[in-house]
């Protein structure tokens, strides 16, 4: 009978153990070793820990807002769908060798799963002596304080982009493109606080140096933003990305974030005693209906 449970134990560790490794995502080119490198800090759960290293804010009221509850064109009812983790390792295509790592969650509409939601929280940008991260951080750190802003924009941008496209591929074949890019069934919509900001940290956790990227809402009343993101290939292979619909509702999004948005963020960081922050920034406040 021991033996017995001891297997059974056995078992379910195995199970456990399975289902986390095919967990992780991996998007765009990693190498054979750089990908069980990976595979084996998530199995000891580093990244699942990194997950929990940040405030989780109240529910947004955009996820309550009525493009978010009901979309007539899906019949899906988005209020009741619960969200699904997803842990994704990218790799942009100017630095092949220094892995991203994405937290963001899904939501796939039951009555029509060629639509997906998709909420990207943060990512890390990993530390390392490899050249592709070096590059990365210098190309993030060199310029004055506009170009900075520019440049992880323009990273969550090429982040959003990947993952996007990564979802839609799950639906099946992206389709052809016809002569005006039109619109496709299958598709994937972000709703969001129309004004959002980012807070840059980088912290210590043992002898790992990290870098976050948090998304932050702006305290504004700036109201919510739909944007709903379609892809098609061109006769030459090229992924197109058509913006179908980028509907702003509220007042321009200006200035700084309120200390109330960024503080809740850092007292997490600075009071966790399992890390070390070295430096943090907060970038202003910017508009994703745009």
């Amino acid at each position: 009978m021991k033996r017995c449970i001891i297997l059974f134990v056995a078992f379910l560790i195995s199970v456990s153990l399975y289902s986390q490794s095919k967990h992780p995502v991996f998007i765009g080119d990693f190498s054979p070793s750089l990908k069980a490198s990976l595979i084996s800090k998530y199995n000891s759960g580093k990244y699942n820990y990194y997950k929990q290293l940040r405030y989780d804010p109240p529910l947004s009221h955009c996820e309550d807002y009525l493009w978010n509850t009901y979309d007539s064109i899906s019949g899906c009812d988005w209020g009741s769908i619960q969200w699904e983790d997803s842990t994704a390792f990218v790799t942009l295509p100017d630095y092949p060798d220094c892995p991203i790592t994405v937290h963001y969650k899904v939501k796939i509409c039951p009555n029509n799963p060629l639509i997906r939601q998709i909420k990207i929280d943060m990512f890390d940008i990993e530390i390392s002596p490899e050249p592709s991260c070096e590059n990365l951080r210098n190309y993030l750190d060199t310029g004055n304080y506009t170009e900075q802003v520019f440049k992880y924009q323009e990273l969550a941008d090429s982040i959003h982009f990947l993952v996007d496209l990564h979802e839609i591929e799950q639906m099946g074949a992206i389709p052809s493109c016809d002569s005006l890019n039109s619109t496709f069934p299958q598709y994937v919509f972000y709703t969001e606080e129309a004004c959002r900001s980012k807070i840059l940290l980088t912290f210590l956790m043992g002898e790992d140096e990290q870098r976050r990227v948090e998304y932050i809402k702006c305290s504004r009343e700036a109201g919510c933003c739909k944007k709903i993101v379609t892809y098609c290939q061109d006769s030459l292979g090229n992924i197109i990305r058509n913006v179908l619909t980028n509907e702003p509702d509220g007042t321009p999004c200006i200035l700084d974030p309120a200390e109330v948005d960024y503080e809740p963020v850092l007292y997490e960081y600075l009071n966790n005693p399992n890390i070390t922050v070295l430096e943090y920034s907060i970038l202003p406040c910017t508009n994703v209906c745009r």
